[in-house]
């Protein structure tokens, strides 16, 4: 746990976090004018629990909120909270455009994956490759801890994306072989961005003067790496033409298949590999940061708003690390001889040395191209 300790805090219990939440609940104001005001009060609670306490425990987020009342019933306000009906992804728009817009000066990575949150429930989400990492733009929830999710819904959460990137940027997104689809390739195709999305080996192709065939049919040796296209996949629905990557990396125990709208093998590897970037996230959100995958709430509303305040809580704390590295701030929380932190732990820990120190903690979510 990074998070602030409950002695670290004690002393100044409440003007600190009554402070942080007063500068959070005028950020929010910002973004959200004409939400109503109690849920904007809310929100701002939710992150400045989330950012004090390092969990993502009712009982731990409460306990650092600048109210009066048992641990007990502030819980309860909180869980109520988390139960209401709507679309807790909508509420990041307004950021969102922020990100992709300061962003766009260069070609804009999308990542695409699914995390365990909790016992009973996973999460689908669209990230933005940024430094090392990725960042959340939007998210879907669903109970159960394994199965596919429709086609529908990653295409409905790169909609929302797609009404935020300014005209004329190029993207790509990356994936692994769970959205090996015809129907989202269609759909990346028709928008005009680019892919690299995992396949496997059982998948068919056919090139231009050929049948259908299994990818496995294609010979590659490890350390190799075969370029063919273009080609079509899918027997039904098929999509093409494109280009199909096979590389098999020394040691590993299965080549690399990957259809990309490129035909640059170095290009489709380069981007294919920073997909683990939001690998790096999720481990963030969890064991390094919010335990999120031991949350004990099992609703799957609940869980998407609570992924909300995780959200904008982990922006914050990686665009304010990129902000003090830009400053020439990074040797005050940091070792000089090498670089031990990322930009989320120089985040975290740039707010603990301003409690530390009785300094103002700084809100903003300025995006550092």
């Amino acid at each position: 746990m990074i998070g602030l300790s409950k002695t670290t805090i004690k002393e100044r219990d409440m003007p600190t976090s009554l402070h942080l939440y007063n500068k959070l609940l005028r950020q929010i104001e910002q973004w959200l004018p004409q939400e109503r005001v109690t849920r904007r009060r809310n929100l701002a609670l939710l992150v400045c629990g989330l950012c004090l306490s390092g969990s993502v425990h009712l009982d731990r987020i409460v306990s650092y909120w600048p109210l009066p009342g048992k641990i007990a019933s502030l819980s309860n306000r909180l869980r109520r909270f988390l139960s209401r009906e709507g679309q807790p992804a909508t509420y990041l728009d307004p950021l969102l455009a922020e990100v992709l817009w300061s962003l766009s000066l260069h070609p804009v990575l999308l990542a695409l994956d699914i995390t365990q949150v909790g016992r009973s429930c996973r999460a689908l989400m669209v990230t933005v490759a940024y430094r090392g990492r990725t960042l959340p733009l939007t998210w879907q929830v669903y109970e159960g801890s394994c199965g596919n999710v429709p086609v529908e819904d990653p295409i409905a959460l790169l909609e929302q994306v797609y009404a935020h990137i300014p005209f004329g940027v190029e993207v790509c997104l990356v994936g692994d072989a769970a959205f090996r689809s015809g129907d989202l390739l269609w759909w990346l195709q028709n928008r005009g961005w680019n892919y690299v999305i995992r396949q496997r080996r059982e998948s068919f192709i056919r090139t231009e003067s050929g049948a259908w065939q299994p990818i496995s049919d294609l010979a590659i040796q490890p350390g190799g790496t075969l370029l063919v296209g273009p080609v079509w996949l899918f027997k039904t629905n098929p999509f093409g033409p494109t280009s199909l990557l096979l590389h098999w990396a020394t040691g590993h125990d299965q080549p690399w298949i990957l259809v990309s709208s490129y035909a640059d093998p170095t290009r489709i590897l380069r981007l294919y590999r920073r997909r683990a970037w939001i690998e790096t996230m999720f481990g963030d959100m969890k064991s390094r940061g919010f335990d999120l995958h031991a949350t004990r709430l099992a609703h799957r509303r609940r869980i998407e708003w609570l992924l909300l305040g995780v959200s904008i809580t982990y922006l914050w704390l990686v665009l304010l690390g990129s902000w003090v590295v830009k400053n020439g701030y990074r040797h005050e929380i940091d070792r000089k001889d090498r670089r031990d932190k990322s930009y989320f732990r120089l985040g975290w820990d740039w707010i603990v040395r301003c409690l530390r120190l009785g300094h103002p903690v700084p809100v903003h979510f300025a995006v550092t191209p």
